[in-house]
């Protein structure tokens, strides 16, 4: 067990990805929907609003770590896909928003369903007493992982 900084930074290098393969999240996304690829199903992921207003182009190229124009180009398709709905600010024209369509949110909602089915057979294998614990780590790594995302960030701004 790795109990110095070093060892232990060495152990999550070499630990991610092996879990990042291991999830095989390309094929996982794909048998949910098949006529899209894992970088437009992770938008719809990313586009959820609490406000219902939709995200600026600009919010969800931050929030998938590409550029704008890409983000752009990925929302071009996902429009011809009638996935999303484009719309601008009513505070500033300038500003696009995209959010969801109902076909869109369908789709997001059968990813999100592929997902639970995936989780609960997985679960199957693991004994009763320690999915607390698991539940415990895999929050534990949603956090290092959202670390990991703003020290990104805070490198490349």
């Amino acid at each position: 067990m790795a109990t110095n900084e070093a060892a232990v930074s060495e152990e999550i290098s070499e630990l991610l990805p092996q879990i990042v393969v291991n999830l095989r999240l390309s094929a996982l996304l794909s048998r949910s929907e098949r006529e899209l690829t894992p970088v437009q199903l992770i938008a719809l992921l990313a586009l959820e609003s609490p406000t219902g207003k939709g995200v600026p182009v600009s919010h969800l190229a931050e929030k998938l770590g590409i550029s704008r124009p890409a983000t752009t180009a990925l929302a071009d398709r996902l429009a011809d896909k009638q996935l999303i709905i484009r719309s601008h600010d009513p505070d500033d024209r300038r500003i696009v928003r995209v959010s969801l369509s109902t076909r869109g949110a369908a789709a997001r909602d059968r990813l999100l369903s592929t997902f639970s089915r995936a989780v609960e057979q997985a679960l199957d294998g693991v004994p009763h007493s320690s999915r607390d614990e698991l539940l415990s780590a895999m929050r534990q790594v949603s956090e290092f992982a959202q670390q990991m995302r703003a020290t990104d960030q805070n490198a490349n701004s």
